[in-house]
């Protein structure tokens, strides 16, 4: 079958009608392959290599709208390409032109996660750390990568977290607030260590919290209880709220 007309598309591929009526839309880099021109001859070999090189293309463009746009580690673009049915061949090639292109660069990748979580997010290594490693990302990378900031880049986080957190929960005594911060902040992803050094140093008023405490729980209940009901009522919400028996005994 020869060739009888190209006409180029506007989704940018090339159609093609044979001589026997029928027509196949082709991407511009199988027409240069091929040097598919007017009137050349497509035997059955030929057009069968057309077709498998053309299903190539179909494959890495889906591919490459996947990765354009945010960067993609390789377990995501080969969880994608499964996902998508595309052969294993396929997959090799695609793989291979994208890493070429520099599309496909798992250190690149490992180190601007790593960028945007430590600058743009209240992470810290642990769990920034953890996140790669979902990623099928080489552990030893990870951590010498993330060696890479300073020890005070974290304390500071770790104290902005601290303070912020404070400001949130006046009504909480010291040690009670403590405690809540190291769960918080071990969720975050943060050394014990680092997190104690830091708690350690933590100051506040807790006669002054208590007091304050006192005086908001005694106006709210006293409407409804009197007497030692109404001390019961008090005791028993500052007790909730982390403060020690003696703390208590001492205002009430």
């Amino acid at each position: 079958m020869k060739i009888q007309k190209i006409k180029k598309l506007k989704s940018g591929k090339y159609k093609l009608e044979l001589e026997d009526g029928t027509s196949i839309q082709l991407y511009d880099e199988v027409i240069l392959n091929h040097n598919l021109l007017f009137h050349k001859e497509i035997d059955s070999e030929l057009f069968s290599q057309i077709d498998k090189e053309n299903s190539y293309y179909y494959n890495y463009y889906k591919v490459l709208k996947y990765v354009i746009y945010k960067m993609r580690s390789r377990y995501e673009i080969e969880e994608y390409m499964i996902k998508q049915d595309i052969s294993i061949e396929d997959q090799n090639k695609i793989l291979e032109k994208l890493e070429k292109n520099n599309l496909l660069n798992d250190s690149l990748f490992i180190k601007s996660f790593i960028s945007d979580k430590v600058h743009l997010s209240n992470d810290g290594p642990n769990k920034i750390k953890n996140e790669l490693l979902k990623y099928k990302m080489e552990e030893s990378e990870i951590e010498e990568i993330l060696q890479e900031y300073d020890d005070k880049i974290f304390e500071e986080k770790i104290e902005k977290l601290i303070q912020k957190k404070m400001a949130c929960n006046k009504t909480k005594s010291i040690f009670a607030m403590k405690q809540k911060l190291l769960n918080y902040l071990i969720n975050l992803g943060y050394d014990y260590d680092s997190i104690i050094q830091k708690l350690d140093h933590m100051k506040g008023d807790n006669n002054l919290i208590i007091k304050k405490e006192y005086d908001r729980l005694f106006h709210k209940l006293c409407k409804k209880y009197e007497g030692e009901e109404l001390k019961y009522q008090i005791k028993n919400r500052l007790y909730q709220k982390g403060f020690s028996s003696d703390d208590i005994n001492q205002i009430i």
